[in-house]
């Protein structure tokens, strides 16, 4: 029975750290999206700017 539970608890915890890896690498995509596109604001933001 303690075998059973202990391999079980292994299985649970090795796919609960591939869901955070998955996660994490969704975070820091996401992130990387938001700071191309505030990078891109920007310029746009100057030149808005500009014609006010």
């Amino acid at each position: 029975m303690e075998k059973i539970i202990e391999e079980t608890t292994k299985r649970l915890f090795k796919s609960l750290q591939q869901k955070i890896k998955k996660i994490e690498e969704t975070i820091s995509s996401v992130e990387t999206l938001i700071n191309d596109d505030a990078t891109s604001s920007s310029s746009f933001s100057d030149s808005d700017e500009d014609v006010q």
